[in-house]
């Protein structure tokens, strides 16, 4: 067991370690070798068109003046979904459609129609994934936590310089975080005799990948909820009724990705002044400024940071997007826009988006840890630490019912179900090294199958994009795509080799690629790693072929089978907004990021920006702003290392050391909506 000194001489010579290997990896990418270096990224000669390319804006620490916080998630605020005082349907503005977004024709030939009709419900799926990132306004609210409790900032991604709240949001580790419209016309609502017809047991699921037990596997039960003694909070908490502890299992979730450290070897931390614990950690005084100014905003001044709180400090289009909910009444509602928070002490939290955001709505106790959080159509999917999905459901109000909830059992209690996507109309979720896939409507399970051959290989993060979801596995530097619709597997992509390659090899773990973020945006794929590097690959946007070769150099590393893809000289004029677009990656495009993260890329969260200067927000134009964000441990631009930053005195942390956020810009293509 470590004390606090033995801890302290261990931190301060890996911090010289890696302060030797950044003078390395800074001599390494200053070699050219082929490529162009332009707004922080370095990309091939063959795409030198920086266009494209995403424009850093500006990093800064999440809070500077609480040092030792560790970010870990964020969501964009969705303001749309309600009734207003007249009773009329919140619909909001979300989406820019291009001039292009009109109807289009239908086939007439009666032959093919039923494959028409069925390829272009699936083309409209396809679309969902991109048309859902233009949902969310560029309100965003980040996670993070200190010692065991959650705090919550607020900020307008636009003008991250401002924080324009925070509050404490639990005393527990919170996991995940997904903003939720209001209620929408035709969502579902759910009463008793409706609950029934969810009801079933398991065992139907055939095909399953060898070692996964089948005989409980899809089934659904309704786990009725009853109301808690009051709190002293004063906030509604509600609980199964026959509510039991957890399993006794070993955690197949973290907080880390490494081994924790012993608490003994943590700094004591001082008491409280407030619900967030302040440790004893200070901030070495630097002249750097908190917010640092990138590419983008090196040649434009830097917005001030003093600026007035609330609702003021807000962009005019999400003022305007909140001034639909004022005088609405019961602000404090679950039938307008939430967001749901799930944390390692079991627990739901449901805030209000629209006011009062410190104020929890509701707090439902779960049977285990609560792991990830989607919305589906006024559905609510939550992934457990014990195996199981709980659905939630409104009631003929609008508002989330307070009754009860299904609970669908996807696997053995002693793993977890470990995240979710929306991909169509089915939840995909993470069991072990498998993927089980459920219909979001019927609640039953229509494939399960295993994404790595390895039973200890967890599958972590899933991106959806048209045909194709992207897969990351724990401890892993290989990417796996698979076919939304046929399950087939059609790609592998190592980054490890590419990362190498381009920082060089060093004890910083560049050896060892993990992916640890994933994010689509804009036909373009984000890959955050374990420490910190972080890369961008354009999509291509054309049919593909693929042929199968061997990794001759690592036969044995992850992702030994690679698949590489050609162009096909086939059915290259299919629309680039059909639904057979599958997202290939050729990491021969790929642009790292000479802006990157000390530590874990914990996160990507794309928002819409505001409209450029000048620009008519009501005009229907085909490229808009999205911002791109990545949070993560501390900040480092690799061009430069830890050259320029102060010394280490005792248990002080360097501004550069703690939690940031970094944000790109992008001129985002509008997807072209098929009906």
């Amino acid at each position: 067991m470590l004390n606090p000194p033995v801890f302290l001489m261990i931190s301060e010579r890996r911090a010289a370690e890696r302060r030797e290997q950044y003078k390395l990896v800074r001599e390494h990418v200053k070699k050219e070798d082929g490529r162009v270096e332009a707004y922080g990224w370095s990309f091939p000669n063959v795409d030198a068109d920086v266009s494209s390319v995403p424009i850093p804006v500006c990093c800064r620490p999440l809070l500077d003046n609480e040092p030792s916080l560790k970010i870990w998630c964020a969501t964009g605020v969705v303001l749309r979904g309600g009734r207003d005082e007249k009773g009329q349907w919140i619909v909001g503005d979300p989406i820019y459609f291009a001039p292009a977004s009109m109807k289009k024709t239908k086939t007439s030939n009666t032959r093919t129609e039923l494959e028409d009709e069925i390829k272009r419900a699936r083309n409209l799926d396809a679309r969902e994934s991109e048309l859902d990132e233009w949902q969310s306004s560029s309100l965003v609210w980040v996670v993070s936590s200190n010692q065991g409790k959650s705090l919550i900032a607020v900020l307008d991604a636009n003008n991250p310089n401002n924080i324009i709240e925070t509050f404490p949001a639990c005393d527990s580790h919170l996991l995940c975080i997904q903003a939720v419209s209001g209620v929408m016309e035709g969502e579902p609502e759910m009463n008793e005799e409706q609950s029934k017809k969810f009801l079933c047991g398991g065992g139907k699921v055939k095909e399953l990948p060898e070692g996964l037990d089948g005989t409980d596997l899809g089934s659904c039960e309704w786990v009725e909820l009853r109301k808690m003694e009051d709190s002293e909070d004063g906030v509604p908490t509600y609980c199964s009724n026959d509510m039991k502890p957890s399993p006794k299992r070993t955690r197949d979730f973290s907080i880390s990705e490494v081994a924790a450290v012993d608490p003994a070897a943590v700094p004591v931390p001082v008491k409280a002044k407030t619900k967030l614990t302040r440790v004893t950690e200070s901030v070495v005084p630097d002249e750097t400024p908190k917010v640092i100014p990138l590419e983008k905003l090196k040649k434009e001044p830097v917005p001030p940071a003093n600026r007035p709180g609330g609702r003021a400090a807000l962009p005019p289009h999400i003022r305007d997007a909140m001034s639909k909910y004022d005088g609405v009444s019961g602000q404090m509602s679950g039938a307008l826009p939430t967001v749901w928070m799930g944390g390692q002490n079991q627990y739901i939290y449901i805030h209000s988006a629209v006011t009062a955001w410190k104020q929890c709505l509701r707090r439902i106790k779960m049977p285990d840890a609560v792991l990830s959080i989607v919305h589906y159509k006024g559905r609510i999917f939550a992934a457990l630490a014990n195996g199981t999905i709980a659905i939630f459901h409104r009631n003929k109000h609008g508002e989330w019912s307070d009754e009860g909830y299904h609970s669908l059992r996807v696997g053995n209690a002693t793993s977890s179900v470990r995240s979710l996507c929306l991909v169509s109309t089915n939840i995909w979720a993470t069991y072990k090294n498998c993927v089980v896939v459920i219909d979001a409507e019927s609640l039953q399970i229509v494939k399960v199958f295993a994404a790595h051959p390895r039973k200890d290989s967890q599958v972590r993060n899933m991106q959806w994009v048209g045909a194709g979801v992207w897969l990351s596995i724990r401890l892993d530097s290989t990417l796996r795509l698979y076919h939304a619709h046929t399950y087939e597997h059609l790609q592998d992509v190592d980054i490890e080799p590419y990362v190498t390659k381009m920082l060089g090899t060093s004890k910083l773990d560049f050896s060892y690629m993990r992916t640890t973020a994933l994010l689509v945006s804009n036909r373009r794929l984000w890959i955050g790693t374990g420490t910190g590097v972080i890369i961008s690959v354009p999509f291509s946007g054309q049919i593909e072929k693929k042929v199968e070769t061997k990794d001759t150099k690592r036969p044995a590393g992850p992702g030994g089978l690679v698949r590489v893809y050609g162009t096909s000289s086939e059915n290259n004029t299919e629309e680039k907004s059909s639904d057979d677009f599958i997202p290939y990656c050729n990491l021969s495009h790929a642009q790292l990021s000479f802006h990157g993260h000390k530590d874990s890329v914990k996160f990507f969260l794309g928002v819409p920006g505001a409209s450029k200067n000048g620009e008519d927000e009501s005009a229907e134009v085909t490229l808009r702003r999205m911002l791109i964000m990545s949070g993560g441990d501390g900040y480092i631009d690799f061009r430069i290392g830890e050259e320029n930053e102060p010394e280490l005195t005792g248990q002080s942390i360097r501004p550069r050391d703690m939690s940031h956020l970094i944000i790109w810009e992008i001129d985002a293509e509008l997807p072209i909506l098929s009906k």
